[in-house]
Protein backbone atom coordinates (compact mmCIF):
# COMPACT_ATOMS: atom_id res chain seq x y z
CA UNK A 1 0.00 0.00 0.00
CA UNK A 2 1.29 3.41 -0.96
CA UNK A 3 2.09 5.73 1.92
CA UNK A 4 1.17 9.38 2.16
CA UNK A 5 4.76 10.33 1.35
CA UNK A 6 4.67 8.31 -1.90
CA UNK A 7 1.39 9.93 -2.92
CA UNK A 8 2.79 13.38 -2.19
CA UNK A 9 5.80 12.63 -4.39
CA UNK A 10 3.56 11.37 -7.18
CA UNK A 11 1.42 14.51 -7.07
CA UNK A 12 4.53 16.70 -7.07
CA UNK A 13 5.90 14.80 -10.06
CA UNK A 14 2.66 15.20 -12.03
CA UNK A 15 2.50 18.93 -11.36
CA UNK A 16 6.16 19.51 -12.18
CA UNK A 17 6.03 17.61 -15.51
CA UNK A 18 5.49 19.67 -18.67
CA UNK A 19 2.21 18.75 -20.41
CA UNK A 20 2.22 17.91 -24.09
CA UNK A 21 1.12 20.51 -26.61
CA UNK A 22 -2.41 19.69 -27.74
CA UNK A 23 -2.44 22.09 -30.70
CA UNK A 24 0.81 21.50 -32.51
CA UNK A 25 1.52 23.87 -35.42
CA UNK A 26 3.65 22.99 -38.43
CA UNK A 27 3.77 20.79 -41.50
CA UNK A 28 2.64 17.25 -42.21
CA UNK A 29 5.29 14.53 -42.59
CA UNK A 30 4.11 11.76 -44.94
CA UNK A 31 5.86 8.38 -44.64
CA UNK A 32 5.39 5.99 -47.56
CA UNK A 33 7.15 2.98 -49.07
CA UNK A 34 8.16 -0.56 -48.14
CA UNK A 35 9.90 -1.32 -44.87
CA UNK A 36 9.52 2.14 -43.37
CA UNK A 37 11.18 2.74 -40.01
CA UNK A 38 10.46 5.37 -37.36
CA UNK A 39 13.01 5.52 -34.55
CA UNK A 40 15.03 7.86 -32.37
CA UNK A 41 18.81 8.24 -32.65
CA UNK A 42 20.73 10.54 -30.32
CA UNK A 43 17.60 12.43 -29.38
CA UNK A 44 16.49 13.10 -32.99
CA UNK A 45 13.44 11.61 -34.66
CA UNK A 46 14.61 9.62 -37.71
CA UNK A 47 12.35 8.47 -40.57
CA UNK A 48 13.51 5.98 -43.23
CA UNK A 49 11.06 5.55 -46.12
CA UNK A 50 10.80 5.44 -49.90
CA UNK A 51 11.43 2.71 -52.46
CA UNK A 52 14.41 1.86 -54.64
CA UNK A 53 16.56 4.82 -55.59
CA UNK A 54 14.08 7.15 -53.92
CA UNK A 55 14.90 5.68 -50.51
CA UNK A 56 15.72 8.52 -48.12
CA UNK A 57 16.32 9.22 -44.47
CA UNK A 58 15.07 12.31 -42.65
CA UNK A 59 15.72 13.44 -39.08
CA UNK A 60 14.03 16.07 -36.96
CA UNK A 61 14.90 17.74 -33.69
CA UNK A 62 12.73 18.76 -30.77
CA UNK A 63 13.40 22.47 -31.35
CA UNK A 64 13.33 24.23 -34.71
CA UNK A 65 11.48 21.58 -36.74
CA UNK A 66 7.73 22.28 -36.73
CA UNK A 67 5.72 19.07 -37.21
CA UNK A 68 1.93 18.96 -36.90
CA UNK A 69 1.23 15.38 -38.01
CA UNK A 70 3.03 12.21 -39.05
CA UNK A 71 0.99 10.21 -41.58
CA UNK A 72 2.14 6.67 -42.40
CA UNK A 73 0.77 5.18 -45.63
CA UNK A 74 1.00 1.44 -46.15
CA UNK A 75 1.16 -1.62 -43.94
CA UNK A 76 4.84 -2.62 -43.79
CA UNK A 77 7.46 -1.16 -41.47
CA UNK A 78 8.23 -0.59 -37.81
CA UNK A 79 7.77 2.10 -35.18
CA UNK A 80 9.92 1.97 -32.05
CA UNK A 81 8.67 2.75 -28.56
CA UNK A 82 11.22 5.53 -28.36
CA UNK A 83 9.64 7.12 -31.46
CA UNK A 84 6.18 6.95 -29.90
CA UNK A 85 7.53 8.52 -26.73
CA UNK A 86 9.28 11.26 -28.73
CA UNK A 87 6.04 12.08 -30.60
CA UNK A 88 4.00 12.04 -27.38
CA UNK A 89 6.41 14.43 -25.66
CA UNK A 90 6.12 16.85 -28.58
CA UNK A 91 2.33 16.51 -28.83
CA UNK A 92 2.45 15.12 -32.39
CA UNK A 93 -0.23 12.56 -33.42
CA UNK A 94 0.74 9.56 -35.55
CA UNK A 95 -1.84 8.45 -38.15
CA UNK A 96 -1.46 5.10 -39.93
CA UNK A 97 -3.54 4.18 -43.02
CA UNK A 98 -3.32 1.06 -45.15
CA UNK A 99 -3.43 0.92 -48.94
CA UNK A 100 -7.20 0.38 -48.90
CA UNK A 101 -7.68 3.82 -47.24
CA UNK A 102 -8.61 2.26 -43.90
CA UNK A 103 -7.50 3.67 -40.59
CA UNK A 104 -5.10 1.27 -38.86
CA UNK A 105 -4.18 3.11 -35.68
CA UNK A 106 -3.80 6.54 -34.13
CA UNK A 107 -1.17 7.57 -31.61
CA UNK A 108 -2.58 10.43 -29.55
CA UNK A 109 -0.58 12.64 -27.17
CA UNK A 110 -1.51 12.09 -23.52
CA UNK A 111 -4.43 14.27 -22.49
CA UNK A 112 -6.56 14.71 -19.42
CA UNK A 113 -9.54 12.32 -19.57
CA UNK A 114 -12.72 12.89 -17.54
CA UNK A 115 -14.62 9.73 -16.59
CA UNK A 116 -17.74 11.79 -15.84
CA UNK A 117 -17.87 12.99 -19.45
CA UNK A 118 -17.55 9.44 -20.79
CA UNK A 119 -20.28 8.28 -18.43
CA UNK A 120 -22.57 11.00 -19.80
CA UNK A 121 -21.67 9.82 -23.31
CA UNK A 122 -22.62 6.23 -22.46
CA UNK A 123 -26.07 7.32 -21.20
CA UNK A 124 -26.67 9.72 -24.13
CA UNK A 125 -28.26 7.02 -26.27
CA UNK A 126 -31.05 6.63 -23.68
CA UNK A 127 -31.94 10.28 -23.03
CA UNK A 128 -32.65 13.52 -24.91
CA UNK A 129 -28.96 14.42 -25.16
CA UNK A 130 -28.38 11.69 -27.75
CA UNK A 131 -31.29 12.93 -29.87
CA UNK A 132 -30.03 16.51 -29.67
CA UNK A 133 -26.51 15.48 -30.68
CA UNK A 134 -27.79 13.34 -33.56
CA UNK A 135 -29.98 16.17 -34.87
CA UNK A 136 -27.10 18.64 -34.58
CA UNK A 137 -24.58 16.43 -36.42
CA UNK A 138 -26.95 15.30 -39.19
CA UNK A 139 -28.38 18.81 -39.53
CA UNK A 140 -24.90 20.25 -40.10
CA UNK A 141 -24.21 17.50 -42.61
CA UNK A 142 -27.38 18.07 -44.65
CA UNK A 143 -26.95 21.84 -44.54
CA UNK A 144 -23.47 21.50 -46.01
CA UNK A 145 -24.57 18.88 -48.54
CA UNK A 146 -27.30 21.17 -49.84
CA UNK A 147 -24.73 23.89 -50.53
CA UNK A 148 -22.55 21.41 -52.39
CA UNK A 149 -25.52 20.02 -54.31
CA UNK A 150 -26.47 23.47 -55.58
CA UNK A 151 -23.03 23.86 -57.15
CA UNK A 152 -23.69 20.75 -59.28
CA UNK A 153 -26.71 22.35 -61.02
CA UNK A 154 -29.17 19.55 -60.14
CA UNK A 155 -32.74 19.31 -61.35
CA UNK A 156 -35.75 20.52 -59.41
CA UNK A 157 -36.70 16.93 -58.56
CA UNK A 158 -33.43 16.29 -56.72
CA UNK A 159 -33.63 19.59 -54.82
CA UNK A 160 -37.25 18.87 -53.89
CA UNK A 161 -36.43 15.36 -52.63
CA UNK A 162 -33.48 16.66 -50.64
CA UNK A 163 -35.51 19.48 -49.06
CA UNK A 164 -38.29 17.07 -48.07
CA UNK A 165 -35.76 14.85 -46.30
CA UNK A 166 -34.21 17.91 -44.63
CA UNK A 167 -37.58 19.09 -43.31
CA UNK A 168 -38.31 15.58 -42.05
CA UNK A 169 -35.00 15.52 -40.18
CA UNK A 170 -35.67 18.85 -38.45
CA UNK A 171 -39.21 17.89 -37.43
CA UNK A 172 -38.73 14.32 -36.18
CA UNK A 173 -38.17 13.40 -32.54
CA UNK A 174 -36.93 9.84 -33.03
CA UNK A 175 -33.36 8.73 -33.72
CA UNK A 176 -34.42 6.01 -36.16
CA UNK A 177 -36.43 8.54 -38.19
CA UNK A 178 -33.41 10.83 -38.21
CA UNK A 179 -31.39 8.09 -39.85
CA UNK A 180 -34.14 7.42 -42.41
CA UNK A 181 -34.30 11.11 -43.30
CA UNK A 182 -30.53 11.20 -43.67
CA UNK A 183 -30.71 8.13 -45.91
CA UNK A 184 -33.24 9.78 -48.25
CA UNK A 185 -31.17 12.95 -48.40
CA UNK A 186 -28.02 10.95 -49.18
CA UNK A 187 -29.81 9.21 -52.06
CA UNK A 188 -30.69 12.55 -53.66
CA UNK A 189 -27.27 14.01 -52.87
CA UNK A 190 -25.17 11.28 -54.47
CA UNK A 191 -27.51 11.15 -57.45
CA UNK A 192 -26.46 14.74 -58.13
CA UNK A 193 -22.84 13.54 -58.26
CA UNK A 194 -23.60 11.05 -61.01
CA UNK A 195 -22.31 13.18 -63.92
CA UNK A 196 -19.21 14.56 -62.16
CA UNK A 197 -16.17 13.90 -64.38
CA UNK A 198 -12.42 13.79 -63.87
CA UNK A 199 -9.98 15.23 -66.43
CA UNK A 200 -6.96 13.27 -67.59
CA UNK A 201 -4.25 14.67 -69.83
CA UNK A 202 -4.70 13.96 -73.52
CA UNK A 203 -1.86 11.47 -73.80
CA UNK A 204 -3.32 9.35 -70.94
CA UNK A 205 -7.01 9.56 -71.86
CA UNK A 206 -6.91 6.19 -73.70
CA UNK A 207 -4.80 4.45 -71.02
CA UNK A 208 -7.33 4.55 -68.20
CA UNK A 209 -10.45 2.35 -67.93
CA UNK A 210 -13.71 3.75 -69.20
CA UNK A 211 -15.41 3.79 -65.78
CA UNK A 212 -12.68 6.04 -64.40
CA UNK A 213 -13.85 9.13 -66.31
CA UNK A 214 -17.01 9.76 -64.22
CA UNK A 215 -18.29 9.37 -60.67
CA UNK A 216 -21.10 6.91 -61.37
CA UNK A 217 -22.43 5.69 -58.02
CA UNK A 218 -21.22 6.03 -54.46
CA UNK A 219 -21.71 2.29 -53.88
CA UNK A 220 -18.82 0.26 -55.25
CA UNK A 221 -19.68 -2.58 -57.68
CA UNK A 222 -17.20 -4.77 -55.74
CA UNK A 223 -18.98 -4.44 -52.39
CA UNK A 224 -22.35 -3.39 -50.99
CA UNK A 225 -20.96 -0.07 -49.74
CA UNK A 226 -18.47 2.68 -50.60
CA UNK A 227 -15.44 0.60 -49.59
CA UNK A 228 -13.07 -0.72 -52.29
CA UNK A 229 -13.76 2.11 -54.76
CA UNK A 230 -13.63 1.22 -58.44
CA UNK A 231 -12.98 4.73 -59.84
CA UNK A 232 -10.67 7.62 -58.92
CA UNK A 233 -13.31 10.05 -57.58
CA UNK A 234 -14.65 7.56 -55.03
CA UNK A 235 -11.09 6.55 -54.15
CA UNK A 236 -10.20 10.19 -53.40
CA UNK A 237 -13.29 10.55 -51.23
CA UNK A 238 -12.48 7.36 -49.28
CA UNK A 239 -8.89 8.47 -48.74
CA UNK A 240 -9.86 11.91 -47.41
CA UNK A 241 -12.64 10.41 -45.28
CA UNK A 242 -10.06 8.11 -43.67
CA UNK A 243 -7.86 11.10 -42.83
CA UNK A 244 -10.89 12.93 -41.45
CA UNK A 245 -11.79 9.89 -39.32
CA UNK A 246 -8.26 9.79 -37.91
CA UNK A 247 -8.37 13.49 -37.04
CA UNK A 248 -11.80 13.04 -35.43
CA UNK A 249 -10.49 10.20 -33.29
CA UNK A 250 -7.55 12.35 -32.19
CA UNK A 251 -9.89 15.22 -31.30
CA UNK A 252 -12.28 13.01 -29.30
CA UNK A 253 -9.49 11.40 -27.29
CA UNK A 254 -7.91 14.79 -26.65
CA UNK A 255 -11.12 16.27 -25.28
CA UNK A 256 -11.81 13.17 -23.17
CA UNK A 257 -14.55 11.34 -25.13
CA UNK A 258 -14.66 7.74 -26.25
CA UNK A 259 -14.54 7.33 -30.06
CA UNK A 260 -16.23 3.90 -29.85
CA UNK A 261 -19.56 4.60 -28.05
CA UNK A 262 -21.70 5.75 -30.98
CA UNK A 263 -25.13 7.37 -31.09
CA UNK A 264 -26.12 7.39 -34.78
CA UNK A 265 -23.89 4.56 -36.00
CA UNK A 266 -24.48 1.16 -34.48
CA UNK A 267 -21.88 -0.45 -32.25
CA UNK A 268 -19.69 -2.93 -34.14
CA UNK A 269 -16.51 -4.68 -33.14
CA UNK A 270 -13.42 -2.87 -34.36
CA UNK A 271 -15.25 0.31 -35.46
CA UNK A 272 -15.08 3.82 -33.98
CA UNK A 273 -18.81 4.52 -34.19
CA UNK A 274 -18.74 7.84 -32.34
CA UNK A 275 -15.88 9.11 -34.50
CA UNK A 276 -18.02 8.30 -37.55
CA UNK A 277 -20.92 10.19 -35.92
CA UNK A 278 -18.95 13.36 -35.29
CA UNK A 279 -17.20 13.45 -38.67
CA UNK A 280 -20.58 13.53 -40.45
CA UNK A 281 -20.74 17.28 -39.84
CA UNK A 282 -17.47 17.86 -41.72
CA UNK A 283 -18.00 15.49 -44.66
CA UNK A 284 -19.51 18.22 -46.92
CA UNK A 285 -16.31 20.25 -46.53
CA UNK A 286 -14.35 17.29 -47.86
CA UNK A 287 -16.81 16.92 -50.76
CA UNK A 288 -16.46 20.60 -51.66
CA UNK A 289 -12.68 20.28 -51.64
CA UNK A 290 -12.82 17.25 -53.96
CA UNK A 291 -15.06 19.10 -56.43
CA UNK A 292 -12.67 22.03 -56.40
CA UNK A 293 -9.76 19.65 -56.96
CA UNK A 294 -11.50 17.98 -59.92
CA UNK A 295 -12.25 21.36 -61.48
CA UNK A 296 -8.74 22.79 -61.18
CA UNK A 297 -6.50 19.78 -61.80
CA UNK A 298 -5.60 17.64 -64.82
CA UNK A 299 -4.69 14.15 -63.60
CA UNK A 300 -2.27 11.61 -64.96
CA UNK A 301 -2.74 7.89 -65.38
CA UNK A 302 0.17 7.42 -62.97
CA UNK A 303 -1.80 9.03 -60.13
CA UNK A 304 -3.96 5.89 -59.83
CA UNK A 305 -3.56 2.14 -60.02
CA UNK A 306 -6.05 -0.68 -60.60
CA UNK A 307 -5.48 -3.90 -58.67
CA UNK A 308 -6.23 -7.41 -59.90
CA UNK A 309 -9.63 -7.22 -58.19
CA UNK A 310 -10.52 -3.93 -59.90
CA UNK A 311 -9.94 -1.69 -56.88
CA UNK A 312 -8.71 1.83 -57.69
CA UNK A 313 -5.85 3.01 -55.47
CA UNK A 314 -4.08 6.33 -55.20
CA UNK A 315 -0.33 6.55 -55.79
CA UNK A 316 2.39 8.92 -54.68
CA UNK A 317 2.98 11.85 -54.89
CA UNK A 318 -0.77 12.47 -55.12
CA UNK A 319 -1.34 10.67 -51.80
CA UNK A 320 1.19 12.96 -50.13
CA UNK A 321 -0.61 16.04 -51.43
CA UNK A 322 -3.94 14.86 -50.00
CA UNK A 323 -2.38 13.81 -46.68
CA UNK A 324 -1.09 17.33 -46.14
CA UNK A 325 -4.69 18.53 -45.74
CA UNK A 326 -4.96 16.74 -42.37
CA UNK A 327 -4.49 19.91 -40.25
CA UNK A 328 -7.37 21.57 -42.09
CA UNK A 329 -9.79 18.78 -41.21
CA UNK A 330 -8.50 18.88 -37.64
CA UNK A 331 -9.37 22.57 -37.40
CA UNK A 332 -12.83 21.97 -38.87
CA UNK A 333 -13.75 19.04 -36.62
CA UNK A 334 -12.45 20.65 -33.41
CA UNK A 335 -15.47 22.96 -32.74
CA UNK A 336 -17.87 20.10 -33.55
CA UNK A 337 -16.25 17.85 -30.92
CA UNK A 338 -16.34 20.57 -28.29
CA UNK A 339 -20.00 21.33 -29.04
CA UNK A 340 -20.85 17.65 -28.60
CA UNK A 341 -18.93 17.58 -25.31
CA UNK A 342 -20.79 20.66 -24.12
CA UNK A 343 -24.13 19.04 -24.91
CA UNK A 344 -23.14 15.92 -22.96
CA UNK A 345 -22.03 18.04 -20.01
CA UNK A 346 -25.44 19.76 -19.94
CA UNK A 347 -27.39 16.48 -20.14
CA UNK A 348 -29.65 15.46 -17.21
CA UNK A 349 -27.71 13.65 -14.50
CA UNK A 350 -24.30 14.83 -15.73
CA UNK A 351 -21.79 15.87 -13.06
CA UNK A 352 -19.52 17.78 -15.45
CA UNK A 353 -19.61 21.45 -14.49
CA UNK A 354 -17.20 22.88 -17.04
CA UNK A 355 -15.93 21.48 -20.36
CA UNK A 356 -12.34 22.18 -21.29
CA UNK A 357 -11.58 23.43 -24.79
CA UNK A 358 -8.04 22.28 -25.59
CA UNK A 359 -8.78 22.01 -29.33
CA UNK A 360 -10.08 25.49 -30.17
CA UNK A 361 -9.21 27.24 -26.89
CA UNK A 362 -12.60 28.90 -27.16
CA UNK A 363 -12.76 29.50 -23.39
CA UNK A 364 -9.56 31.49 -23.56
CA UNK A 365 -10.61 33.28 -26.76
CA UNK A 366 -14.03 34.19 -25.35
CA UNK A 367 -12.38 35.64 -22.25
CA UNK A 368 -10.10 37.77 -24.40
CA UNK A 369 -12.93 38.84 -26.71
CA UNK A 370 -14.93 39.99 -23.74
CA UNK A 371 -12.16 42.53 -23.14
CA UNK A 372 -11.05 43.36 -26.67
CA UNK A 373 -14.12 42.54 -28.80
CA UNK A 374 -11.95 41.39 -31.66
CA UNK A 375 -13.55 39.31 -34.46
CA UNK A 376 -12.19 35.86 -35.13
CA UNK A 377 -10.45 35.02 -38.36
CA UNK A 378 -12.18 32.58 -40.70
CA UNK A 379 -10.50 29.34 -41.73
CA UNK A 380 -9.75 28.98 -45.43
CA UNK A 381 -9.17 25.75 -47.30
CA UNK A 382 -5.88 25.53 -49.16
CA UNK A 383 -6.16 25.76 -52.92
CA UNK A 384 -5.26 22.55 -54.74
CA UNK A 385 -1.89 22.48 -56.43
CA UNK A 386 -2.05 23.78 -60.02
CA UNK A 387 -0.57 21.65 -62.78
CA UNK A 388 0.05 22.12 -66.48
CA UNK A 389 -3.14 22.21 -68.53
CA UNK A 390 -1.61 20.09 -71.29
CA UNK A 391 0.59 17.47 -69.63
CA UNK A 392 -0.32 17.70 -65.94
CA UNK A 393 3.25 18.47 -64.86
CA UNK A 394 4.51 21.02 -62.37
CA UNK A 395 4.30 24.72 -63.14
CA UNK A 396 7.21 27.12 -62.51
CA UNK A 397 4.77 29.71 -61.11
CA UNK A 398 1.19 29.45 -59.89
CA UNK A 399 -0.09 32.10 -62.33
CA UNK A 400 1.16 30.05 -65.32
CA UNK A 401 -1.17 27.74 -67.26
CA UNK A 402 1.40 25.72 -69.26
CA UNK A 403 4.82 24.43 -68.22
CA UNK A 404 7.96 25.54 -70.05
CA UNK A 405 8.07 22.44 -72.29
CA UNK A 406 4.43 22.70 -73.40
CA UNK A 407 4.59 26.49 -73.78
CA UNK A 408 7.47 26.22 -76.23
CA UNK A 409 5.57 23.68 -78.37
CA UNK A 410 2.33 25.63 -78.59
CA UNK A 411 1.84 27.80 -81.70
CA UNK A 412 -0.29 30.75 -80.65
CA UNK A 413 -0.32 32.22 -84.18
CA UNK A 414 -2.56 29.44 -85.48
CA UNK A 415 -5.32 30.36 -83.06
CA UNK A 416 -6.07 33.67 -84.86
CA UNK A 417 -6.35 34.29 -88.61
CA UNK A 418 -6.18 37.37 -90.83
CA UNK A 419 -9.53 39.10 -91.16
CA UNK A 420 -9.08 39.59 -94.93
CA UNK A 421 -7.27 36.56 -96.37
CA UNK A 422 -7.38 34.05 -93.49
CA UNK A 423 -3.60 33.70 -93.29
CA UNK A 424 -1.38 33.51 -90.22
CA UNK A 425 -0.75 36.61 -88.13
CA UNK A 426 2.71 37.64 -86.92
CA UNK A 427 1.22 38.88 -83.64
CA UNK A 428 -1.82 37.66 -81.71
CA UNK A 429 -2.88 41.29 -81.18
CA UNK A 430 -2.97 42.00 -84.95
CA UNK A 431 -6.13 41.78 -87.09
CA UNK A 432 -4.56 41.84 -90.58
CA UNK A 433 -1.41 40.15 -91.83
CA UNK A 434 1.56 42.02 -93.32
CA UNK A 435 0.31 41.47 -96.84
CA UNK A 436 -3.18 42.82 -96.23
CA UNK A 437 -2.37 45.68 -93.84
CA UNK A 438 -0.33 47.97 -96.27
CA UNK A 439 -2.77 47.39 -99.14
CA UNK A 440 -5.73 48.41 -97.02
CA UNK A 441 -3.93 51.52 -95.76
CA UNK A 442 -2.91 52.51 -99.34
CA UNK A 443 -6.44 52.08 -100.55
CA UNK A 444 -7.85 54.30 -97.83
CA UNK A 445 -5.10 56.92 -98.17
CA UNK A 446 -5.25 56.92 -102.01
CA UNK A 447 -9.02 57.35 -102.01
CA UNK A 448 -8.79 60.24 -99.59
CA UNK A 449 -5.91 61.89 -101.53
CA UNK A 450 -7.60 61.55 -104.99
CA UNK A 451 -10.64 63.52 -104.01
CA UNK A 452 -8.63 66.30 -102.42
CA UNK A 453 -6.08 66.52 -105.27
CA UNK A 454 -8.77 66.66 -107.97
CA UNK A 455 -10.56 69.50 -106.24
CA UNK A 456 -7.28 71.35 -105.65
CA UNK A 457 -6.17 70.94 -109.31
CA UNK A 458 -9.51 72.19 -110.59
CA UNK A 459 -9.25 75.32 -108.48
CA UNK A 460 -5.65 75.88 -109.59
CA UNK A 461 -6.60 75.51 -113.28
CA UNK A 462 -9.44 77.97 -112.94
CA UNK A 463 -7.17 80.44 -111.18
CA UNK A 464 -4.46 80.11 -113.84
CA UNK A 465 -7.03 80.46 -116.60
CA UNK A 466 -8.35 83.61 -114.99
CA UNK A 467 -4.86 85.06 -114.73
CA UNK A 468 -4.20 84.33 -118.40
CA UNK A 469 -7.43 85.98 -119.46
CA UNK A 470 -6.72 89.00 -117.29
CA UNK A 471 -3.19 89.35 -118.72
CA UNK A 472 -4.45 89.05 -122.27
CA UNK A 473 -7.07 91.76 -121.78
CA UNK A 474 -4.51 94.10 -120.23
CA UNK A 475 -2.16 93.55 -123.15
CA UNK A 476 -4.90 94.37 -125.66
CA UNK A 477 -5.74 97.56 -123.81
CA UNK A 478 -2.10 98.68 -123.92
CA UNK A 479 -1.92 97.89 -127.66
Amino acid sequence: MATSIDRAREVERDHSSVPAQLRRRGGVIVVDGFGVALQVERGRFVISDGTGRERKERNFGRVGDSIARVVVLGGTGSVSLAALRWLADQGIPLLALDRESRLLCVSVPPATSDARLRRAQAFAATNDAGLEIARYLLGEKLRGQREVLLTLNPGENLIGAFDRAFRWLRATTDTSELMMAERDAALAYWTGWRDVEISFRKSDADLVPRQWHSFGKRISPLTTGPRLAANPINAILNYLYAILEAETRVALLTIGLDPVLGIVHADYRGRDSFALDVMEAVRPKVDAYVLQLLERRTFRAGDFFETRKGVCRLLRPFTHELARTAPVWAELVAPVCEQVAKTLAEAPGSKVKRVLTPLTRSNHVDAREAMRRRPRSQLRLPLPEKVCKNCGGELPRRERVYCDACYSQLDFRTKKRCKRCGGELPNRHRVYCDGCLPRRIRKQSSGFATDDVESTLADAIEEIRGLHLKGASEANNRG
